[in-house]
Protein backbone atom coordinates (compact mmCIF):
# COMPACT_ATOMS: atom_id res chain seq x y z
CA UNK A 1 0.00 0.00 0.00
CA UNK A 2 1.70 3.38 -0.67
CA UNK A 3 2.66 5.18 2.14
CA UNK A 4 1.50 9.11 2.95
CA UNK A 5 2.00 11.70 5.34
CA UNK A 6 -0.56 12.87 7.84
CA UNK A 7 -0.09 15.95 6.01
CA UNK A 8 -0.86 14.25 2.42
CA UNK A 9 -3.02 11.75 2.97
CA UNK A 10 -3.32 9.60 -0.11
CA UNK A 11 -6.45 10.70 -1.88
CA UNK A 12 -8.86 7.87 -3.23
CA UNK A 13 -12.13 7.61 -4.70
CA UNK A 14 -14.97 5.25 -3.10
CA UNK A 15 -17.03 3.01 -5.08
CA UNK A 16 -20.48 1.05 -3.60
CA UNK A 17 -22.52 -0.84 -4.97
CA UNK A 18 -26.07 -2.84 -4.59
CA UNK A 19 -27.64 -5.44 -6.74
CA UNK A 20 -31.04 -5.65 -5.78
CA UNK A 21 -33.94 -3.11 -6.34
CA UNK A 22 -34.95 -4.30 -2.71
CA UNK A 23 -31.30 -2.15 -1.55
CA UNK A 24 -31.57 0.85 -2.66
CA UNK A 25 -34.09 3.86 -1.17
CA UNK A 26 -33.60 6.62 1.53
CA UNK A 27 -34.98 3.86 3.82
CA UNK A 28 -31.95 1.56 2.87
CA UNK A 29 -28.81 1.06 4.44
CA UNK A 30 -26.33 -1.00 2.30
CA UNK A 31 -25.03 2.19 0.31
CA UNK A 32 -24.75 4.20 3.59
CA UNK A 33 -23.02 1.32 5.28
CA UNK A 34 -20.48 0.80 2.14
CA UNK A 35 -19.72 4.57 2.25
CA UNK A 36 -18.98 4.51 6.42
CA UNK A 37 -16.91 1.46 6.18
CA UNK A 38 -14.71 2.69 3.56
CA UNK A 39 -14.26 6.24 5.18
CA UNK A 40 -13.61 4.35 8.53
CA UNK A 41 -11.02 2.34 6.69
CA UNK A 42 -9.57 5.75 4.62
CA UNK A 43 -9.42 7.66 8.49
CA UNK A 44 -7.28 4.71 9.93
CA UNK A 45 -4.98 4.50 6.88
CA UNK A 46 -3.88 8.21 5.91
CA UNK A 47 -6.52 8.39 2.62
CA UNK A 48 -9.19 10.44 2.19
CA UNK A 49 -12.42 9.96 0.12
CA UNK A 50 -12.32 12.92 -2.62
CA UNK A 51 -15.62 11.21 -4.42
CA UNK A 52 -18.17 8.27 -3.95
CA UNK A 53 -19.70 6.64 -6.79
CA UNK A 54 -22.83 3.84 -6.81
CA UNK A 55 -23.97 1.74 -8.56
CA UNK A 56 -27.36 0.81 -7.52
CA UNK A 57 -29.26 -2.09 -8.47
CA UNK A 58 -26.29 -3.65 -10.40
CA UNK A 59 -25.49 -6.79 -11.03
CA UNK A 60 -22.20 -8.10 -9.66
CA UNK A 61 -21.84 -10.03 -12.84
CA UNK A 62 -22.21 -7.26 -14.73
CA UNK A 63 -18.76 -6.12 -17.01
CA UNK A 64 -17.08 -3.26 -16.00
CA UNK A 65 -17.92 -1.43 -19.44
CA UNK A 66 -22.02 -1.99 -18.25
CA UNK A 67 -21.85 -0.54 -14.69
CA UNK A 68 -22.37 3.53 -15.54
CA UNK A 69 -20.84 4.50 -12.38
CA UNK A 70 -17.81 2.30 -12.09
CA UNK A 71 -16.90 3.77 -15.64
CA UNK A 72 -17.30 7.04 -14.36
CA UNK A 73 -15.21 6.62 -11.38
CA UNK A 74 -12.64 5.59 -13.65
CA UNK A 75 -12.82 8.67 -15.63
CA UNK A 76 -13.15 10.25 -12.62
CA UNK A 77 -9.56 8.88 -11.69
CA UNK A 78 -7.72 9.69 -14.68
CA UNK A 79 -8.74 13.30 -14.86
CA UNK A 80 -8.03 14.08 -11.34
CA UNK A 81 -4.56 11.58 -10.90
CA UNK A 82 -6.07 9.59 -8.53
CA UNK A 83 -4.43 6.25 -8.72
CA UNK A 84 -6.53 4.31 -6.31
CA UNK A 85 -10.21 3.40 -5.65
CA UNK A 86 -11.28 1.36 -2.46
CA UNK A 87 -14.40 -0.81 -2.20
CA UNK A 88 -16.25 -2.18 1.06
CA UNK A 89 -15.10 -6.12 0.04
CA UNK A 90 -14.57 -7.90 -2.97
CA UNK A 91 -17.71 -8.76 -3.31
CA UNK A 92 -18.41 -5.11 -4.38
CA UNK A 93 -16.46 -5.37 -6.87
CA UNK A 94 -17.60 -8.39 -9.04
CA UNK A 95 -20.04 -11.85 -7.91
CA UNK A 96 -18.42 -13.35 -11.28
CA UNK A 97 -14.85 -14.70 -11.01
CA UNK A 98 -13.87 -14.02 -15.11
CA UNK A 99 -15.96 -10.06 -14.41
CA UNK A 100 -13.56 -9.80 -11.17
CA UNK A 101 -10.67 -10.65 -13.22
CA UNK A 102 -11.32 -8.82 -16.29
CA UNK A 103 -11.85 -5.77 -14.21
CA UNK A 104 -8.76 -6.28 -12.20
CA UNK A 105 -6.70 -6.69 -15.05
CA UNK A 106 -8.43 -3.38 -17.13
CA UNK A 107 -7.98 -1.34 -13.81
CA UNK A 108 -4.18 -2.75 -14.11
CA UNK A 109 -3.42 -1.34 -17.49
CA UNK A 110 -5.02 2.06 -16.40
CA UNK A 111 -2.64 1.70 -13.46
CA UNK A 112 -5.79 1.84 -11.01
CA UNK A 113 -5.34 -0.16 -7.28
CA UNK A 114 -7.99 -1.29 -6.11
CA UNK A 115 -8.18 -1.93 -2.10
CA UNK A 116 -10.97 -3.75 -0.47
CA UNK A 117 -11.31 -2.99 3.37
CA UNK A 118 -11.52 -6.35 4.86
CA UNK A 119 -8.44 -7.41 2.77
CA UNK A 120 -6.49 -4.59 1.32
CA UNK A 121 -3.96 -6.55 -0.92
CA UNK A 122 -6.30 -8.84 -2.41
CA UNK A 123 -5.63 -7.00 -5.63
CA UNK A 124 -2.07 -6.60 -5.46
CA UNK A 125 -0.55 -8.35 -8.58
CA UNK A 126 1.15 -10.76 -6.42
CA UNK A 127 -2.08 -12.36 -4.44
CA UNK A 128 -3.65 -14.02 -7.90
CA UNK A 129 -4.36 -17.27 -6.35
CA UNK A 130 -5.89 -15.66 -3.00
CA UNK A 131 -7.82 -13.11 -5.61
CA UNK A 132 -9.50 -15.70 -7.71
CA UNK A 133 -10.47 -17.99 -4.50
CA UNK A 134 -12.25 -15.00 -3.31
CA UNK A 135 -13.84 -14.43 -6.77
CA UNK A 136 -14.99 -18.16 -7.11
CA UNK A 137 -16.81 -18.02 -3.42
CA UNK A 138 -18.50 -14.86 -4.26
CA UNK A 139 -19.66 -16.37 -7.31
CA UNK A 140 -20.66 -19.57 -5.65
CA UNK A 141 -22.48 -17.81 -2.97
CA UNK A 142 -24.27 -15.35 -5.35
CA UNK A 143 -25.35 -18.53 -7.69
CA UNK A 144 -26.48 -20.26 -4.30
CA UNK A 145 -28.28 -17.40 -3.65
CA UNK A 146 -30.13 -17.01 -6.86
CA UNK A 147 -31.26 -20.65 -6.56
CA UNK A 148 -32.66 -20.51 -2.97
CA UNK A 149 -34.68 -17.70 -3.67
CA UNK A 150 -35.93 -19.36 -7.48
CA UNK A 151 -36.99 -22.16 -4.98
CA UNK A 152 -38.92 -19.96 -2.78
CA UNK A 153 -40.45 -17.98 -5.19
CA UNK A 154 -42.04 -21.25 -6.79
CA UNK A 155 -42.83 -22.79 -3.91
CA UNK A 156 -44.61 -19.01 -2.59
CA UNK A 157 -46.57 -19.12 -5.84
CA UNK A 158 -47.32 -22.58 -5.58
CA UNK A 159 -48.89 -21.97 -2.26
CA UNK A 160 -50.65 -18.71 -3.02
CA UNK A 161 -52.44 -19.98 -5.78
CA UNK A 162 -54.11 -22.51 -3.61
CA UNK A 163 -54.64 -19.76 -0.77
CA UNK A 164 -56.21 -17.56 -3.93
CA UNK A 165 -53.85 -14.85 -2.45
CA UNK A 166 -53.50 -11.62 -4.77
CA UNK A 167 -50.06 -10.52 -5.42
CA UNK A 168 -48.00 -7.51 -7.49
CA UNK A 169 -48.81 -9.87 -10.88
CA UNK A 170 -51.89 -11.82 -9.81
CA UNK A 171 -52.56 -15.44 -9.77
CA UNK A 172 -50.35 -16.32 -7.12
CA UNK A 173 -47.00 -15.50 -8.54
CA UNK A 174 -45.02 -13.60 -5.99
CA UNK A 175 -42.95 -10.78 -7.56
CA UNK A 176 -43.77 -8.03 -10.40
CA UNK A 177 -43.25 -4.01 -10.61
CA UNK A 178 -45.49 -1.07 -10.92
CA UNK A 179 -46.70 -1.63 -14.67
CA UNK A 180 -48.54 -4.79 -13.02
CA UNK A 181 -50.48 -2.68 -10.84
CA UNK A 182 -51.08 -0.15 -13.23
CA UNK A 183 -52.31 -2.52 -16.15
CA UNK A 184 -53.74 -4.91 -13.52
CA UNK A 185 -55.27 -2.77 -10.89
CA UNK A 186 -55.79 0.86 -12.49
CA UNK A 187 -58.58 1.71 -9.70
CA UNK A 188 -56.18 0.73 -6.82
CA UNK A 189 -53.57 2.50 -8.57
CA UNK A 190 -55.91 5.73 -8.76
CA UNK A 191 -57.28 5.57 -4.94
CA UNK A 192 -53.77 5.10 -3.55
CA UNK A 193 -51.97 7.85 -5.30
CA UNK A 194 -55.58 9.93 -3.94
CA UNK A 195 -54.76 8.97 -0.39
CA UNK A 196 -51.16 9.68 -0.78
CA UNK A 197 -51.32 13.09 -2.57
CA UNK A 198 -55.00 14.59 -1.30
CA UNK A 199 -55.61 12.72 1.71
CA UNK A 200 -51.58 12.64 2.80
CA UNK A 201 -52.23 9.12 4.06
CA UNK A 202 -48.67 7.72 4.91
CA UNK A 203 -46.81 5.07 2.76
CA UNK A 204 -46.99 2.33 5.74
CA UNK A 205 -50.99 2.97 6.35
CA UNK A 206 -51.71 2.98 2.76
CA UNK A 207 -50.03 -0.56 2.10
CA UNK A 208 -52.42 -1.66 4.91
CA UNK A 209 -55.26 -0.03 3.00
CA UNK A 210 -53.89 -2.47 0.32
CA UNK A 211 -54.23 -5.88 2.28
CA UNK A 212 -57.12 -5.29 4.22
CA UNK A 213 -59.22 -3.94 0.95
CA UNK A 214 -57.94 -6.07 -1.88
CA UNK A 215 -56.00 -8.90 -0.19
CA UNK A 216 -53.06 -7.83 -2.04
CA UNK A 217 -49.91 -8.61 -0.78
CA UNK A 218 -45.82 -8.90 -0.82
CA UNK A 219 -44.34 -12.10 -1.98
CA UNK A 220 -44.18 -13.14 1.56
CA UNK A 221 -47.80 -13.12 2.28
CA UNK A 222 -47.54 -9.45 3.95
CA UNK A 223 -48.54 -6.27 3.63
CA UNK A 224 -46.40 -4.51 0.96
CA UNK A 225 -43.29 -2.44 1.68
CA UNK A 226 -44.02 1.21 2.50
CA UNK A 227 -41.21 1.42 -0.44
CA UNK A 228 -42.96 -0.44 -2.90
CA UNK A 229 -46.01 1.45 -1.89
CA UNK A 230 -43.78 4.86 -3.54
CA UNK A 231 -42.77 3.24 -6.44
CA UNK A 232 -46.52 2.61 -7.41
CA UNK A 233 -47.28 5.91 -6.52
CA UNK A 234 -44.11 6.95 -8.84
CA UNK A 235 -44.70 5.28 -11.84
CA UNK A 236 -46.15 7.03 -15.21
Amino acid sequence: MKKTSKKNPLKVVAYLRTSSQSNVGKEKDSDKRQLRTIKSFCKNNKMEVVSNFYDANVSGSLAMENRKQFTLAIAYCKENNITTIVVENSDRVARDLVVQESIFMNCKALELKVICCDNPTLFDTGNQFIRQLYGAINQHHKDSIVARLKTARDNKKKDNKKKRIKTLTGDGKCEGAPQFYKSKYPRVVMKIKKLRNQEKMSLSAISRWIKDNYGIVNKNGDRLDPTQVRRIINYK
